[in-house]
């Protein structure tokens, strides 16, 4: 086999001073990376890392004071003879420990490329080639003094450095790193005054809630006979409010007690509204009983009055148009210059009154006989059911309106002559055809319990919180 690498010489580029070996290490390597230092803030009695103290090391000014990995780098030139060139040789060369494996908790870069098990190919040229070798070594390596071998493969070299080569990986050098574990000063300084300052804030808390106490104490005891009359009078007082208020209150948790106790949607719906407008009707004339009674409620009640007043005032309509009093409980007037206007003119519902619990008035706009019974369906169906709209035989949409294809047979029978002679008559298919020849829509009544058919262009102008979205908020909170 003919020599293919001349030679492999391995020159130091660091100041001699930061990588020269100590006289220990001198005696068994000859290719000295140096010494780093990781300063490892969690020693002696915090070795148990504390969670509180690892968390503050990733926020200033502790992670300005955090030490970085610790990197150690060197060059190795290699040098190739004409032969090696002219045959397109390659250099395996790997970088491992005394037991011939990658070293722990050590990455191995070479020009900046990490090694996959510590090997890198370079290949044969004219002028010698710099090998930027550099290592970086977890804070886990701990501190000690590593040692290991760089190998050449020999499937391809006769000869490197005066070693003669067969096959397979060789150790051509001896090479030597090592860590050394610091303690990071200003780290447990900063965390001492931290812990100082917590304590004298303590303290002074402390100090000011037993100077209140004192102060309450002083203040009672110096309290004049008359003083002390006027108090209990007031307190008095305001126990005899609270006595007139308390049947308020008993009203509300009667009321919500009957909804727990129904049975069905539609039962608990119309318990769970008497119950809305009963706190609501001291909203504005008396806060500080409206906010008692709220808190006197159930947490799941309480949640479920918010879903549905939040629901109620954001569906109702607000653009191209007025409230003639309270949003969502009076009429909405729309005006002339609005595209609305234009659109439900030809309806005569330019204006819409809707009811104390923010349900349209359709009634002019709805089909005749076209309005069902729906309340066994919000029973039946789940939450996620209820939300598909239409798309299935067996939807809540396409139940609803096929019952009201079957109350309305005669009138879609005479309208599918009309417009269909001759053709085969399916009253489900020639009610939907009818439906969009007339531009109606399924509406489900705020109750929880009738739908009907009212025109398109109306339904869309007065928007509104439909039974479908009252009928979710009772599965979700009294189910």
């Amino acid at each position: 086999m003919e020599t293919r690498l001349i030679r492999l010489i391995i020159l130091f580029i660091l100041p001699i001073s930061l990588i020269s070996c100590n006289e220990e290490r001198g005696k068994i390597c000859n290719f000295d990376l140096g010494e780093g230092e990781f300063e490892e803030p969690f020693r002696g009695f915090l070795s148990s890392k504390p969670e509180i103290l690892v968390k503050s090391l990733d926020y200033p000014p502790f992670s300005w004071l955090m030490s970085d990995t610790v990197v150690l780098s060197k060059q190795i030139e290699i040098s190739f003879n004409e032969e090696a060139v002219r045959s397109k040789s390659t250099a395996t060369i790997a970088i491992c420990s005394n037991s011939y494996k990658p070293f722990d908790q050590v990455m191995v870069y070479c020009n900046d490329t990490l090694l996959i098990d510590n090997t890198y190919l370079t290949t044969a040229t004219i002028e010698p080639k710099i090998l930027d070798l550099k290592i970086k070594i977890h804070p886990d390596f701990g501190e000690q003094i590593a040692e290991g071998f760089i190998m050449v493969n020999g499937n391809n070299i006769d000869e490197v450095n005066g070693h003669s080569l067969k096959d397979g990986l060789h150790p051509v050098e001896k090479l030597a790193f090592s860590q050394r574990i610091g303690w990071p000063l200003w780290i447990w300084i900063l965390w001492i005054l931290i812990a100082l300052l917590i304590i004298a804030i303590i303290i002074f808390i402390i100090y000011l809630i037993v100077k209140f106490i004192k102060a309450l104490f002083s203040g009672l005891g110096n309290m004049t006979t008359k003083q002390r009359v006027k108090s209990k009078n007031i307190k008095k007082a305001k126990s005899k409010k609270q006595e007139k208020e308390d049947p308020y209150i008993k009203i509300a948790k009667e009321i919500e007690r009957q909804i727990y106790n129904s049975s069905t949607v539609k039962e608990k719906y119309d318990y769970f509204e008497k119950l809305r407008l009963h706190i609501n009707s001291t909203a504005e004339t008396n806060p500080d009983l409206n906010e008692r009674c709220y808190q006197a409620m159930m947490a799941m009640t309480q949640k479920a009055l918010d879903e549905r007043n939040e629901k109620l005032w954001s569906k109702t309509p607000i653009s191209g148009g007025s409230w003639s009093s309270k949003r969502g409980m009076s009429t909405f007037i729309l005006y002339q210059s609005s595209t609305a206007y234009m659109n439900t003119k030809q309806f005569d519902m330019t204006k819409c009154k809707y009811d104390i619990h923010g349900s349209p008035d359709f009634t002019s706009v709805t089909s005749p006989n076209s309005i069902v019974d729906v309340s066994d369906l919000y029973d039946k169906y789940s939450i996620s059911e209820l939300d598909k709209r239409g798309g299935g035989w067996n939807s809540f949409q396409e139940v609803a309106q096929r019952r009201m294809a079957d109350r309305m047979t005669n009138k879609i029978h005479s309208w599918w002559q009309n417009n269909h002679p001759g053709e085969s008559f399916d009253k489900y298919d020639a009610f939907y055809k009818w439906r969009d020849a007339n531009d109606l829509v399924p509406h489900e009544d705020t109750n929880c319990k009738t739908m009907r058919l009212v025109k398109r262009p109306v339904h869309e102008v007065f928007k509104h919180c439909g039974g479908i979205s009252n009928a979710k908020i009772i599965k979700s909170y009294f189910f």
